[in-house]
């Protein structure tokens, strides 16, 4: 239900929301203590509105699916539909809808949808012989894109299953991202076409190799909502390559207050979060640990309201189909359940004036199972700036949350679920995010089976010790001071990050950098990368999750700049293999290589805009895996490398089109 503000000329929506799990209530327990207070006492400025539930159903409209499949289904097996819960994690809550059959290779069915909804989803076969479906280089498909503009139709081609080789032709789609406002390129921007999926570089191009003969939909999709969803068709030729102009509107952005009402077994001071299908609510647009997307430590943490509820105030982009829920570790550790046992995935088209939505979480708990409360000591010489996280494996090592802190040195941990899919799992400690990596001694390496448990009706209390860190050992050592002569400012005292990347350091970006400007350093060199993804036809771009994101590299330069660090950018590569055995499997044929100078050229230049834009001193291209491609290039087993006669003068070219880019060093 929506109000007019009295006061005000904000909206307000009202939305009582249901959660999931019945709690079993616990005598005592070591979390009967408060944890100390992790927001401040504050309400936003809007009067609030009684939260009643909702009496007009979603507008829907129908939409009719059409997909033509590779080969006929065998026997016993269903076409589904999967409609994609990118928040929870993708595999899992996902709405499955079995498709007719119009003759052995066509399927269809009609489905309402919501209307303004950005739907994700993709084909899968369910039976006795379930499969995926997947790219032309054997990929799984991630999800298609449809966005609900009206009653409408939509004809999708499979290319293949899991399990299934694809050696049939294919074409190509080059094209451009055009701000339609500004008239200026638009870079980040998701590019999906038949569930192929790329992401724009700084000059606004995309690339999408490997697509099926035919007419596809081809959609754009701003990671943070600030571009408004766009969809078209696009017109495949075999061997061919179709250009693709798009222009694409930015979206206004509104403040939107959500304020929600936590169940009363909440823990007193957990933080609460809002995960959501947006970059800025913890949505990585990519696969993680365990099959997970979001990430609790990218998620905002709500505020205590003088009434007992939370908050939370921020912008987003009008007309954004959020999805959305509260969550006391991610989407789907102590994320919100329906009474039902459901996941609650809440939705909300954002309107063109503020709101203020009203939230009720029912529980945080599924299945018969009572919490599991963690309590864990860790060493003394952890640094203070350190924050312990938790990682849990049902089957397999999912994404680390981190733990609530109670000084000195002790941390904490609530699990409410969901138990309805738990019965016996395995755990253990790490820091900053690092599990793997910096983890607890006894359970170091990703290989460790962890600490072991399992559920029970009865709460349970686990009292852990973490002895001591990996890196962290106490090892005494005597180190003798020489004699350092003082330098001048043009002596460059530098540290060099290390290329590897996941999504969860982003946060401890500030601290990092911090570190390096205590250690007296004058420089810092940040390493962005993109992916080599596949060789024929080549691929070469950045990858969600694999490699920092814009707005990732644009932090860390600009947290460089605020502490007087001079900033080198030097981007590098991910191979998929080690390099030098790339170069030898790559096809390395004249096509190939005038494919390969002009994908590095866009990596190049890509950098060389952000470097340009967020005032890096230094950029730095080159290093050993490069010498396949120089004049005269070798491979390691000592074959020539077939880079073209004039190699030299296509290096020369690249590097005058950077000079045109970037005026620094």
């Amino acid at each position: 239900m929506q109000k007019k503000h009295p006061f005000s000329k904000t909206t307000t929506l009202a939305i009582t929301v249901l959660l999931l799990f019945s709690s079993l209530a616990c005598t005592l327990s070591l979390f009967d203590i408060d944890l100390p207070s992790l927001g401040g006492d504050s309400s936003p400025d809007q009067v609030t509105v009684d939260a009643t539930p909702a009496t007009t159903p979603v507008p829907s409209a129908e939409t009719q699916f059409t997909v033509h499949i590779p080969t006929p289904l065998n026997e016993g097996n269903i076409l589904v539909i999967s409609i994609l819960d990118e928040v929870t994690g993708l595999p899992f809550n996902a709405a499955n809808y079995p498709l007719e059959m119009v003759d052995a290779q066509t399927y269809t069915a009609a489905l309402p949808l919501p209307l303004n909804a950005v739907i994700k989803y993709r084909y899968i076969i369910a039976g006795n012989n379930g499969a995926q479906e997947t790219t032309s280089d054997n990929l799984p498909v991630r999800y298609r894109f449809y966005k609900v503009d009206g009653i409408g139709s939509v004809e999708d081609a499979v290319t293949a299953w899991t399990g299934q080789n694809f050696n049939g032709a294919t074409g190509h789609i080059q094209g451009l991202a055009i701000d339609s406002i500004s008239g200026q390129p638009i870079p980040n921007l998701l590019i999906n076409v038949g569930g192929v999926q790329t992401l724009t570089n700084s000059a606004g191009e995309f690339y999408i190799e490997g697509v099926l003969p035919g007419l596809h939909r081809l959609t754009a999709y701003s990671l943070d909502g600030s571009y408004q969803p766009f969809q078209q068709g696009a017109q495949v030729e075999a061997g061919l390559v179709t250009p693709v102009q798009i222009f694409v509107a930015p979206a206004e952005m509104v403040k939107v207050t959500f304020i929600v009402d936590l169940p009363k077994n909440t823990q007193q001071g957990a933080p609460v979060r809002l995960a959501g299908n947006l970059l800025q609510l913890g949505n990585t647009f990519g696969d993680l640990n365990g099959g997970f997307n979001t990430i609790a430590s990218r998620m905002p943490t709500l505020d205590l309201m003088a009434d007992g509820r939370q908050s939370i105030t921020i912008q987003l982009p009008v007309g954004t189909d959020l999805r959305y829920k509260y969550t006391l570790g991610d989407g789907f550790w102590n994320a919100e359940h329906k009474n039902s046992g459901e996941h609650n995935i809440r939705r909300l088209i954002v309107p063109e004036s503020d709101l203020i939505v009203e939230d009720k979480v029912e529980t945080w708990q599924t299945g018969p199972s009572s919490t599991i409360a963690f309590d864990v000591n860790v060493p003394a010489n952890t640094p203070a700036g350190d924050v312990v996280y938790i990682q849990f494996s049902p089957y397999a090592w999912t994404e680390p949350i981190p733990m609530w802190a109670m000084g000195n040195n002790h941390w904490v941990y609530k699990l409410y679920g969901p138990f309805d899919v738990l019965n016996n799992f395995s755990y253990r400690y790490c820091r900053n995010a690092q599990c793997g990596s910096a983890d607890d001694n006894a359970t170091r390496g990703n290989a460790t089976a962890g600490r072991q448990i399992t559920t029970s009706l009865a709460p349970q209390d686990i009292r852990d010790t973490v002895k001591n860190w990996v890196w962290l050992e106490d090892n005494n050592y005597t180190l003798v001071a020489s004699p350092i002569q003082a330098r001048g400012e043009e002596f460059i005292a530098g540290i060099e990050f290390q290329s590897n990347y996941t999504p969860s350091w982003i946060n401890f970006t500030s601290q990092a950098i911090q570190n390096v400007q205590g250690l007296h350093a004058n420089w810092i060199v940040i390493t962005p990368t993109w992916t080599f993804s596949r060789t024929q036809p080549l691929v070469f771009n950045a990858e969600p999750a694999k490699d920092p994101l814009w707005d990732d590299t644009r932090v860390m330069i600009e947290e460089s700049r605020a502490l007087d660090l001079k900033t080198a950018l030097y981007p590098i590569p991910n191979f998929p293999v080690p390099a030098d055995d790339w170069w030898i499997g790559a096809p390395r044929d004249f096509g190939w290589w005038n494919e390969w100078f002009d994908r590095y050229r866009q990596f190049a230049l890509h950098h060389a805009d952000i470097a340009a834009r967020y005032d890096a001193q230094v950029l730095i291209l080159g290093g050993d895996w490069l010498a396949p491609a120089m004049q005269n290039g070798m491979l390691v087993n000592g074959q020539p490398s077939g880079v073209p006669a004039d190699a030299e003068l296509r290096w020369n070219a690249i590097i005058t089109d950077i000079r045109a880019h970037f005026d620094g060093e």
